[in-house]
């Protein structure tokens, strides 16, 4: 299948006529023999940053819709191609910032309206509610818009309907010094991430340039295998063409961890009746929510040598006044002999651990898996972590709640996000068993739900240890292949606080009712 993703130069409303017919050139330009999908950015057509004094000149836009749809479905049925199209609608007065998926017949075959609206689109926007998906001779093809991938649950909801090629019409921005230094967190790591846990080809297309001397666009349009790499990008600052060849269907080989809907049920209730609901509207003083978080990565082959070697490590860690502490996980135990490892540990080393809490778990295996959270004096809790999830999977601690995800159950979104929902502010993942872009997997689990995670790992190829703010950002990280130990300040308003933009929340932001599809 060959794509070709238009990356145009912001437009301006004011210069409709002048837009009308770039959009014609560019179909054209992109329409070459063999082209099977053409795929524009999202509100190409007229503007996305419309100020409303422009009501005249949104209207006299809005009233050639339907000729330059017209256009576009002929120009497909002429070449037998699919063309997705993002564009300002209106319908009952009401505008949408939608997408749509002409077949090679000419036929509009999905419509979607944006649903996970950013920023200053609710000034503007009402909300999209529908999923859908539609076969092709290339596969199953789904439809969503920008910020909707940001919501782990849209493109989850695609997946179940059995898409094997998102597309993704896209307004990504930044700000930086000049364009070359322009980046975006769904770019970086989230649309990777969502193309791997999806097991689908991701098409984004997307602008370049400054629309109204104020949203600065990242350019970038890409197209992302189902392994989550990057096989084809544009730059960040011209109006270009992607042209790429794709094997579709391509859905990945190997390993994947298996859904467990029937224990998701979570993810469709009210957001008000969870607990993160209660826990982010508490008050909270930030001078007593900072604390150093740490983390250890080591190996070890039994479990005299790995208590030896926690014992050095917190000392250190201690040294460096750490709260909290990580350490790698004790795979070569069986999950009973966690807990016994964590009393060894405390009992032997209860000098260096001092006021720390102490985070150790077994990743699977015989036993299933263990996490276990201790301190000087005693065993705090353990938790098992599998589903279904309850809130005693997520444990109080006077550094805020804590949490599990074990083993490959980090590649499932679903799995952190529920503990999100239970209160969770910060995930523990410690282990060594994980395929795939797991860097871009675990910065996209706590962008996407606000909260810190920690990755403790042995060293080794391709094992790497960090830790990550709610904001994806890596703060702090072990070299790859050394024995060490590394740390950062945690301030834990910033996952208590799930608002991204005004008017974006990553938590209230969600519609439950829309997600029962996942839990079925």
């Amino acid at each position: 299948m060959r794509i070709a993703c238009v990356q145009m130069e912001a437009p301006e409303l004011a210069d409709f006529e002048k837009t009308f017919s770039r959009i014609q050139r560019l179909l054209d330009e992109a329409l070459r023999p063999g082209v099977d999908l053409v795929v524009f950015p999202e509100c190409s057509w007229p503007a996305y940053f419309i100020d409303p004094a422009e009501k005249q000149s949104l209207k006299e836009a809005l009233s050639l819709n339907e000729r330059l749809i017209d256009h576009i479905s002929r120009k497909a049925s002429e070449h037998a191609s699919y063309v997705a199209f993002g564009l300002v609608e209106e319908k009952d007065g009401k505008l949408g910032n939608n997408a749509i998926l002409v077949d090679p017949s000419g036929e509009i075959v999905l419509r979607v309206s944006k649903m996970n609206l950013w920023h200053f689109d609710r000034d503007l926007y009402e909300p999209g509610r529908s999923f859908d998906v539609v076969d092709s001779p290339f596969g199953r093809i789904g439809l969503l818009i920008c910020a909707d991938a940001r919501l782990p649950e849209i493109a989850r909801v695609l997946s179940v309907m059995g898409a094997d090629l998102i597309i993704d019409p896209a307004n990504l921005t930044g700000y930086a010094a000049s364009p070359r230094g322009l980046t975006n967190p769904q770019l970086d790591f989230m649309l990777p991430a969502r193309a791997f846990e999806n097991g689908a080809w991701w098409i984004l297309s997307n602008k370049c340039g400054i629309e109204s001397a104020a949203v600065p666009y990242v350019g970038g349009s890409r197209v992302i295998s189902p392994e989550g790499a990057c096989i084809a990008s544009a730059s960040p600052d011209r109006e270009e063409i992607l042209f790429a060849d794709i094997d579709l269907p391509g859905k990945r080989l190997g390993p994947r961890p298996e859904r467990a809907p029937a224990m998701y049920g979570v993810l469709a209730e009210p957001t008000e009746s969870l607990p993160v609901t209660g826990i982010t509207s508490q008050p909270a003083v930030p001078s007593c929510n900072s604390f150093f978080l740490g983390a250890v990565q080591f190996g070890a082959g039994d479990a005299e040598e790995y208590i030896l070697k926690a014992g050095k490590h917190l000392a250190a860690l201690g040294r460096l006044h750490a709260s909290v502490a990580a350490l790698p996980p004790a795979a070569f135990l069986p999950a009973p002999d966690v807990l016994r490892l964590a009393e060894a540990i405390r009992e032997r080393h209860g000098s260096a651990i001092g006021g720390m809490v102490v985070a150790l778990a077994h990743g699977g295996g015989d036993g299933g898996p263990l996490g276990v959270l201790f301190d000087a004096g005693k065993i705090l809790a353990s938790s098992r972590g599998l589903p279904p999830l309850s809130g005693s999977d997520v444990i109080g601690t006077p550094h805020g709640n804590f949490a599990f995800v074990h083993g490959e159950g980090i590649v499932l979104p679903e799995y952190a996000r529920i503990l999100t929902l239970l209160g969770a502010d910060l995930l523990f993942s410690l282990t060594d068993t994980l395929t795939g872009p797991s860097l871009e997997i675990a910065r996209t689990r706590a962008y996407e739900n606000k909260v810190f995670l920690v990755r403790a790992a042995s060293p080794g190829e391709g094992k790497r240890s960090f830790i990550c703010d709610p904001y994806g950002r890596v703060l702090s990280s072990a070299f790859i292949g050394v024995e060490q130990v590394f740390g950062c300040q945690a301030e834990l308003l910033s996952a208590r606080c799930k608002e991204v933009v005004p008017g974006t929340d990553v938590i209230r932001g969600r519609r439950p009712s829309d997600y029962r599809s996942l839990c079925r």
